[in-house]
């Protein structure tokens, strides 16, 4: 296991304001994936794709313009929104870079550059440092994040059935 600069293995492409865009699907048109879009898979606008940079379904995508800079998330088949960017990394399986960029979050939102619009600083984040494990290792590092999260997502469960018991007993 490596550990190295991030930026030795980045690849980050920001996406552009289309050309052509619809609030509404048509023939030829596909999704504008923007900060709403990659969230909650709400598509609002479309696109033709002319000038535009494509993803798709689970390509990493990250904020690069604006209070949410760094926020990273996963995209849908269409086109990338003009703040964010495409990153992938050499070496890397999606979920793991995906797991350690969220893990960045807190840094990159908070140490933007720019006055008027706050940017993701690209510099800090090539400067990170990242182990790189073997695709095997990074797998396992995957699910074991993974079950870790499924299970707090259970223990909220229950604290949320137990808040609802104590207000029936309390009447």
């Amino acid at each position: 296991m490596q550990l190295i600069e991030f930026g030795t293995i980045m690849n980050l492409v920001k996406g552009k304001k289309p050309k052509n865009q619809a609030t509404e699907h048509k023939d030829g048109f596909m999704p504008y994936v923007d900060i709403k879009a990659f969230e909650t898979g709400n598509v609002e606008n479309y696109t033709d794709g002319e000038k535009c940079l494509p993803c798709s379904e689970g390509d990493i995508l990250i904020v690069c313009d604006g209070s949410r800079s760094g926020l990273v998330g996963k995209a849908l088949n269409g086109y990338v929104g003009s703040t964010l960017a495409k990153i992938s990394a050499d070496g890397l399986i999606q979920n793991y870079l995906f797991y350690f960029l969220q893990g960045k979050y807190a840094l990159l939102n908070t140490k933007k550059k720019g006055t008027g619009t706050p940017h993701l600083n690209p510099e800090l984040l090539k400067k990170q440092k990242i182990y790189v494990p073997s695709l095997e290792e990074q797998h396992r590092i995957v699910s074991r994040i993974e079950e870790l999260f499924s299970e707090l997502d259970k223990g909220v469960e229950t604290l949320q059935t137990i808040k609802q018991q104590l207000a029936v007993y309390r009447q």
